[in-house]
């Protein structure tokens, strides 16, 4: 961006003059937040004069599922402008040389990349940009059941948390007595395959979708495919024999 910003520096220049890059600073390129919370996105600049009456603050957010840009506030003549979905969610500075804001309430969906725009006409735009992952405890598992169950057969067993960030990692376990009893069986990413079913396999299965903010559950019933609970949240490291939710975010 700097490289472009100097050779329409040199194109204005040579018909003007006058023409100056706005300088924008991103002190923090990746910020991790937890849902929920608040998060300040820094972002400096620096003029060629000190005249600000064209003074003018954009930023924008990447969409990564619909590859658009967002509005996502803006700044001119003295007044802010936030818009769109972050309309009520955000907080600009304002001041001489601070273009940073603040977003409330990030959301999963709110994880993307961030775009400082500063211009000062007759000062060329300068563009920062930064990364923010918004950290969440997985989603209640989705438990599925793929094949034959009768003796003699293969069976899947599939487990996955649409939310969740980082990103979770999955376990499966037989539910034997109220007691949690490791599968001996191939397990990988939340698919488990019991490759020649025999009575022995039958039971409750339980799937344990975690990362470092918390986990969900959901069991299903391999004698007859229906499902038996499906919603189990708890911090880390907690055994949890209740379906209802314990997590609460920071």
């Amino acid at each position: 961006m700097h490289s472009f910003c100097l050779r329409i520096l040199a194109l204005v220049s040579s018909f003007t003059g006058l023409a100056h890059c706005v300088t924008v600073t991103i002190p923090n390129p990746i910020i991790n937040v937890t849902a929920g919370n608040s998060v300040t996105l820094s972002c400096a600049y620096t003029l060629a004069t000190s005249n600000t009456h064209n003074l003018l603050i954009q930023w924008n957010f990447f969409e990564a599922h619909s590859q658009l840009l967002v509005p996502v506030y803006f700044y001119q003549n003295g007044q802010s402008y936030p818009t769109g979905r972050f309309k009520n969610r955000v907080t600009g500075y304002n001041s001489t040389g601070n273009a940073s804001i603040t977003i409330s309430n990030m959301q999963p969906q709110d994880t993307g990349f961030y775009i400082c725009e500063v211009s000062n006409l007759p000062d060329l735009l300068g563009t920062g940009h930064m990364q923010v992952i918004v950290q969440a405890p997985p989603s209640t598992p989705h438990c599925s059941i793929d094949g034959n169950m009768a003796v003699g057969h293969s069976v899947t067993l599939v487990c996955f948390s649409k939310l969740g960030m980082p990103q979770p990692v999955y376990t499966w376990n037989k539910v034997v007595n109220g007691v949690l009893m490791p599968v001996n069986a191939e397990q990988s990413a939340g698919v488990l395959v019991i490759g020649n079913m025999t009575k022995f396999e039958d039971g409750y299965y339980r799937c344990t979708s975690s990362n470092n903010l918390g986990n969900a559950t959901c069991e299903l019933d391999l004698h007859t495919g229906a499902k038996k609970k499906n919603v189990n949240k708890s911090p880390p490291n907690q055994l949890v024999k209740e379906c209802k939710s314990k997590f609460n975010f920071p």
